[in-house]
């Protein structure tokens, strides 16, 4: 038996020990038991990434003058106040239907360069190359509601006031984690205090446009989500804990 093949079933024999452990009557303490978990998990084989480039003979003006002449279902999620500026070193955050996924692709590019406006194109299902770590960016079932209610600003389309305020919540809180800025109560969690974007300011504003009387906490945010259907299942959440200490914290996931 060679080297290799021999490592191979000592590897294989301590996994299936510690995934007995794992499954006895006397488990492991939960933090341990989640990074044996973690350690014998198949990763993820590597997929292309969102990021898209919009191409110097098209420009932001005319991507979307462009996908307006052919009908393309999408949303700008974002941001879109500031369009057709975008800070250097900024992008534009797109989320597409299936079908107008290939369309969208077909009129970006995949690299990028100097002077490119990159755009993060998500897909309603969550197609490979247009989905977040490995899952849809937003419940299919939600992101159809964001697409088929969304509204048109002259420039661009973007989601409604209710869906921005929902959409932008989600993103804040399951996505961001601590690094949106959004004050927490949750023990262990400090607030980035120098985000990228304002979601404390975009979220009490669009709040008070809706007339709702939502504390802009992100356990306050989450509660409400949670009752208006927008909170991510707990396999969702699971997998958004791997990078969100927010959500092991509130959650206790893994």
């Amino acid at each position: 038996m060679s080297a290799v093949a021999n490592l191979r079933q000592v590897l294989q024999r301590a996994s299936h020990s510690a995934q007995s452990r794992l499954d006895s009557d006397r488990p492991l303490p939960r933090a341990l038991r989640g990074l044996l978990r973690r350690a014998l998990v198949k990763p993820r084989e590597a997929e292309p990434p969102p990021r898209h480039y919009i191409p110097p003979d098209l420009g932001v003006e005319e991507l979307f003058a462009r996908l307006r002449r052919l009908g393309t279902e999408y949303v700008v999620l974002r941001w879109f106040d500031r369009l057709p500026h975008v800070p250097k070193g900024d992008d534009i955050d797109l989320l597409v239907s299936d079908e107008g996924f290939a369309v969208l692709a077909g009129l970006l590019r995949r690299s990028g360069g100097d002077g490119l406006v990159a755009c993060d194109v998500y897909a309603e299902s969550g197609p490979v190359g247009a989905r977040y770590q490995g899952m849809p960016y937003y419940p299919p079932h939600l992101s159809r509601r964001v697409l088929s209610r969304s509204v048109e600003t002259g420039l661009v389309r973007v989601p409604c006031t209710e869906d921005h305020f929902l959409s932008l919540a989600y993103h804040a809180l399951y996505q961001k984690g601590s690094a949106s800025g959004l004050p927490s109560v949750t023990p262990g969690i400090v607030p980035s205090a120098s985000p990228k974007h304002d979601y404390a300011g975009v979220l009490a504003r669009l709040a008070a446009e809706l007339s709702l009387a939502v504390p802009i906490t992100m356990e306050a945010l989450d509660e409400e989500l949670a009752r208006r259907g927008w909170r991510p299942s707990p396999d969702m959440l699971q997998r958004l804990g791997e990078a969100n200490r927010w959500i092991r914290r509130r959650f206790a996931t893994g």
